[in-house]
């Protein structure tokens, strides 16, 4: 009959069977321990987290500029004559040139008509406000995990854009007490021969289906509660 001898050490664990003999070492426990932050530091994961929030919510303005009114606006034929963010003007040269017009400008000259100006003015907010649609269904559509979800949620706060820069059509500042009273994508809207309350209402029932998709999202799913027996 096999004996099993197991002999416990200070420094690790000696067992033997059957003529062989194997060392297990603490230091493999201590090693794994140490990869695992301890204190006040945050785990590398909430940094991952931390990066996506900061880095997402601080592009709604340049993708307004440079997706919105830069884009559409060559596309209209026209050329751009000056680009600022966060009160930088970035062309045609570098230099400060303060937040006076708002933390975004993107000028153009050439756009042969009135019709492809009131479209390029109504770009902006509507590319940010497409990008946060896309979101709000995909994070509803497949409720991801992890740092794809905290993307999705950050990109669907995008949709503020169009409706806080619609809120000076209701006689609101876009910020409600503070900000514009100038509401360009309502103005363009108008332009173009949308009623003015046709595109508040357009407005006003997007921004809440985003918000729908969002909840639907965050709720849980029915496939993960439990069905309850016939018989219990």
């Amino acid at each position: 009959m096999l004996s099993k001898q197991i002999a416990r050490g200070q420094w690790g664990v000696q067992s033997s069977n059957s003529g062989r003999s194997e060392w297990k070492s603490p230091y493999k426990k201590i090693r794994r321990a140490n990869l695992r932050p301890s204190g006040p530091w945050p785990s590398l994961s909430a940094l991952k987290h931390a990066a996506v929030i900061a880095v997402l919510f601080s592009l709604p303005i340049p993708w307004h500029e440079i997706a919105g009114h830069g884009l559409v606006g060559v596309l209209c034929g026209g050329r751009i004559t000056r680009f600022e963010l966060f009160g930088w003007q970035l062309f045609p040269k570098i230099k400060w040139a303060g937040t006076s017009e708002g933390l975004g400008v993107c000028d153009h000259t050439g756009i042969v008509s009135q019709w492809g100006v009131h479209l390029t003015d109504l770009a902006g907010s509507m590319s940010t406000f497409v990008v946060a649609v896309i979101a709000a269904y995909l994070l509803w559509r497949y409720r991801p995990r992890g740092v794809k979800f905290t993307a999705l949620i950050c990109l669907t706060v995008w949709a503020l854009d169009l409706l806080t820069f619609t809120l000076p059509s209701f006689g609101l500042r876009r910020g409600i007490w503070i900000g514009t009273h100038y509401s360009e994508p309502y103005t363009a809207a108008v332009a173009l021969g949308i009623p003015g309350p046709l595109f508040q209402v357009f407005v006003l029932a997007g921004f809440s289906a985003v918000v729908l998709l969002v909840a639907l999202a965050l709720a849980p799913s029915s496939k993960h509660v439990p069905r309850k027996h016939p018989n219990g």
